[in-house]
């Protein structure tokens, strides 16, 4: 999938040569096919389902999915259900998202940032607003070649009473402070905080070397 090697590796390669000495026929290949759909079709084996993903520990946070409360609702129970199973044993979390809400991003930052389970965070395609918040909560943080990561302050659209805005501007400022300091935490340039407040004042698209130099992420691969 392009983590990297975790520990185990040896013994899973080790494990695939000792079975690849022992070729089947094509009589065996095709009653282990029969085999595998007579399952499926009895709801013994979901290949997809969730002995797949107690198998892999992997959740996938797609584009379709607005970082909103009930996406943070979701992603919680599958890490702590992970949690419960193995608290040692990483977590392998796939991200291609367009963002969504600021403050449910963060709510999934600092739960990932509680758990007692190393963090492997790989980017595909994109990791954009909200997502990039998350990315920073990864143990190990990974782009592949091709992904892209946008970062930008708060937008927010105000109505009501001036008092109730200016309440929500003093939140916003505040929420940006915490963001800064999350994008910063692991960055390793002296000026660190003025350069990342240079790039939250528009959105700032960059491609995963550049990320990288920044120390947004720990590997491009």
């Amino acid at each position: 999938m392009g983590f990297g090697k975790i520990k185990g590796d040896k013994k899973h390669e080790k494990h695939s040569q000792q079975k690849s000495q022992t070729p089947s026929t094509e009589d065996n290949k095709k009653e282990e096919c029969k085999n595998i759909e007579a399952k499926a079709e009895a709801h013994e084996l979901v290949p997809f389902g969730d002995d797949f993903f107690i198998a892999t520990r992997m959740i996938i946070f797609s584009s379709s999915e607005q970082i909103s409360q009930e996406t943070f609702g979701e992603f919680a129970s599958r890490v702590n259900y992970l949690v419960y199973v193995n608290r040692k044993a990483p977590i392998f979390i796939i991200i291609n998202n367009f963002g969504g809400d600021v403050y449910s991003s963060l709510a999934i930052y600092d739960l990932l940032r509680e758990c007692p389970c190393p963090i492997i965070i790989k980017a595909y395609g994109a990791v954009m607003s909200g997502a990039s918040l998350i990315m920073q909560a990864g143990d190990i943080r990974i782009m592949s070649q091709n992904c892209t990561m946008m970062i930008h302050g708060i937008y927010r659209w105000l109505q009501g009473t001036s008092e109730s805005n200016y309440n929500w501007v003093k939140d916003d400022i505040r929420v940006m402070k915490t963001m800064e300091k999350i994008y910063t935490c692991r960055m390793k340039a002296k000026d660190k905080k003025d350069i990342i407040r240079g790039l939250l004042k528009v959105d700032t698209v960059l491609k995963a070397n550049d990320a990288l130099k920044l120390g947004l992420i720990d590997k491009v691969e």
